[in-house]
């Protein structure tokens, strides 16, 4: 080792690395391995840097070092692993640190590389522009959705989510209906957090949010009312009628999917399979964010299609608009309120 740093092969620094990784594998190590193990050490941090020594040592323990001793190794990883509780930074994003053991971090890989690829349209031609700390963060969420769903699945089927998993949170309804004000996360470690109007409005058609929505005078108007959730069996039925993630040219299977409300759950949109679509969870953001509509169709079109989508944005506005002005003209209740789901584009 000081020969290469005397004739310029090996930097100062990198050998530097060697040493102190040396030092920490020395007592885990054969004998007659440690040699091998300085050598290759050298050789690779020339090769692909500092980082490539502590990468390598796991496997270098496992080829060179005493029986057991990358067992007991890994088993003292356990209790220095740890996930902080959440810090909002001035407001806005909340932020987690994460150390995870080698067989912690395998298993959130395995589940959030497939849905952290960039996923383009071909059939739209939209380019997937998010960045990859933004897919990471979005995948994880997406794991953490699946999960309560099928906690949700298992414990009943009205579709609500468990006590325990479910996301409280408090919004008047003024501010609700307006789309203005915030609504105020309760019940969690996450307490005090601020959603934005929008955000609960697409949080409302999961089963993942129990919205505490107050008066005029801070009453609970609605306290987790349930009848804003599509049940398991409505579910199930969208499975067969829809297939998969309704927005053109998207892939994403029925498993993957929430069933999303229509005419949203606060503008008076019913939990009906008429007023339902399946969106994956970036479309659904998606469609919320353009204010998106769909027309819910009783028999496939000839693409097979029973949801049609208007991709110009802030179609739903002008549908809502629509909607309310025919509800508002004289005329038998019944059919005024017929018109709210399911009505053409």
């Amino acid at each position: 080792m000081a020969a290469g740093v005397l004739d310029g092969t090996v930097s100062p620094s990198l050998a530097t690395t060697a040493v102190r990784e040396l030092e920490r594998l020395d007592a885990h190590l054969s004998t007659e391995a440690k040699p091998t193990v300085a050598r290759a050490l050298l050789d690779l941090g020339v090769q692909w840097g500092p980082s490539m020594m502590r990468r390598l040592r796991p496997r270098l323990l496992a080829e060179y070092g005493l029986p057991g001793e990358l067992d007991r190794l890994q088993e003292r990883l356990a209790p220095a692993a740890r996930l902080s509780a959440p810090a909002v930074e001035s407001g806005d994003l909340t932020e987690y640190q994460l150390l995870m053991t080698p067989e912690q971090a395998a298993a959130l890989e395995a589940a959030i590389g497939p849905l952290s690829a960039p996923a383009p349209n071909d059939e739209t031609g939209e380019r997937d522009l998010r960045p990859a700390g933004q897919r990471r963060v979005e995948a994880l969420s997406e794991v953490c959705r699946r999960s309560s769903a099928l906690d949700a699945d298992a414990s009943g089927g009205d579709g609500a989510a468990a006590a325990s998993s479910a996301v409280h949170v408090t919004i008047a309804l003024a501010d609700l209906e307006a789309r203005s004000g915030c609504g105020e996360v309760m019940g969690s470690c996450a307490t005090g957090a601020v959603l934005s109007p929008e955000a609960l409005r697409r949080m409302c058609c999961e089963a993942d949010l129990v919205p505490h929505v107050l008066g005029t005078a801070g009453e609970d108007l609605d306290l987790g009312r349930v009848v804003r959730l599509f049940t398991r069996a409505q579910r199930r039925r969208l499975w067969r009628r829809d297939g998969g993630c309704t927005y053109p040219g998207c892939t994403a299977p029925a498993a993957w999917t929430r069933a999303h409300h229509v005419v949203h759950w606060v503008d008076g949109g019913r939990s009906d399979t008429g007023n339902a679509a399946l969106l994956c969870q970036r479309h659904h953001s998606y469609v919320h964010r353009r204010r998106l509509v769909a027309e819910v169709r009783h028999r496939p079109d000839e693409q097979g299609r029973s949801v049609v989508w208007d991709l110009r944005p802030g179609s739903y506005d002008r549908h809502l608009e629509r909607l309310r002005a025919e509800r508002a003209r004289p005329g038998p209740r019944g059919a005024d309120s017929a018109r709210l789901v399911g009505a053409p584009l």
